[in-house]
């Protein structure tokens, strides 16, 4: 019987892997938050204080332009767990999207701390920086990435943080 409990378990991980790797898919796809909420509530059920099923459902609706209730779902994520990378940055985006400059770039340097410096983290906190006028800091994270010897999972990050320092042309 423990043997069978364990296996039911173990399916029930994998099959959660699957879903978290394709909630990360969703998030990409525009207008695909319905099938992503659908997707993470069986997730909220099974484990409803995990912080990554509403930090997903934040990033969905903050890729769908539904800003305001992006940042209660990261809130939410943040409640659980106020370390959570994948909350504290998303947050912090969405509040500089706000014009919230201060508080997201707060929660950006957070989750920069959380990540080590991580390259796709630290771009979104350039980008927050350049949008909330402090583009001399901006410059540096900037300066920072592009010293790094792989800066290949920041460049959507690098892309964002360029546009905001306006240098459309290396976009």
């Amino acid at each position: 019987v423990a043997a069978a409990g364990a296996q039911r378990r173990h399916r029930r991980g994998v099959d959660l892997d699957r879903e978290r790797a394709l909630a990360v898919v969703l998030v990409a796809v525009p207008g695909r938050v319905r099938d992503l909420h659908a997707l993470l509530l069986a997730d909220r059920e099974l484990d409803p204080l995990a912080p990554f099923p509403h930090a997903m459902t934040g990033l969905g609706l903050l890729a769908s332009r539904r800003v305001e209730e992006s940042v209660r779902s990261f809130d939410h994520a943040l409640s659980f767990d106020k370390e959570n990378s994948l909350a504290l940055w998303g947050s912090g985006a969405a509040n500089v999207a706000l014009g919230r400059y201060e508080q997201g770039i707060a929660l950006l340097e957070k989750a920069v701390t959380q990540t080590r410096r991580g390259s796709f983290v630290l771009g979104i906190l350039g980008w927050a920086l350049a949008a909330g006028g402090r583009r001399e800091e901006a410059r540096a994270v900037l300066a920072e990435l592009r010293a790094r010897p792989e800066p290949a999972p920041a460049v959507v990050s690098e892309v964002w943080l360029l546009a905001a320092l306006g240098d459309v042309e290396g976009a």
